[in-house]
């Protein structure tokens, strides 16, 4: 999906929502308090936005690359708490920050990547949460270290890698890493991402 796209549909919501009438003419009083209360119309206008996400989800989104699925996902995200900015008249910040995978959820994916026999498994369980989830540099480095092999180290930052959310940081990939050669093909990873 392309970040154009995504952009023009925020816009055509945030134009939406500017004007159209989110309060009916009459408020409900509780206590001589004005209650805001959305507009029947501007309710029948999110779902059927809603449904027309879902659908773009289901359909379209669905059959991305995961890499490219979790960027597109993340926009529809941006979007869906749009609406509930209009529902709940609220103010919402667009462009939310990416953040990393929550401490307790990593903690569990390092369990349940400790609890695999064989590296593959394990890869296997790292791709799988790496299609849903983002890492800081340190989290990586964790699970590089759950190996001492070469092989696993490279493999582990070449699947999480793409979705760091503070390359900022990323010289200390290379630190954490013993031999040249590895470094060297860190570094190339990196660059690709």
């Amino acid at each position: 999906m392309k970040k154009s796209f995504v952009n023009n549909l925020l816009i055509i919501l945030l134009v939406l929502a500017s004007t159209m009438p989110l309060f009916p003419q009459h408020h409900r009083s509780d206590d001589d308090r004005k209650t805001a209360v959305i507009s029947d119309r501007t309710e029948e206008l999110l779902n059927r936005i809603r449904e027309k996400l879902d659908d773009l989800d289901a359909e379209y989104l669905t059959r991305l690359h995961p890499r490219e699925y979790n960027k597109a996902k993340r926009e529809l995200h941006k979007i869906y708490d749009l609406i509930e900015a209009i529902e709940n008249q609220q103010v919402v910040e667009v462009d939310l920050p990416i953040t990393a995978m929550p401490e307790e959820d990593y903690r569990q994916l390092v369990n349940s990547i400790n609890n695999e026999s064989f590296e593959e498994n394990k890869l296997s369980v790292l791709s799988s949460s790496a299609k849903y989830n983002y890492f800081s540099v340190d989290q990586i480095i964790g699970l590089m270290d759950l190996s001492a092999f070469s092989t696993w180290k490279l493999r582990t930052l070449e699947i999480t890698y793409p979705f760091v959310v503070d390359k900022n940081n990323s010289f200390k990939i290379i630190n954490a890493l013993t031999f040249s050669e590895d470094k060297e093909k860190a570094r190339k990873i990196m660059d690709r991402n």
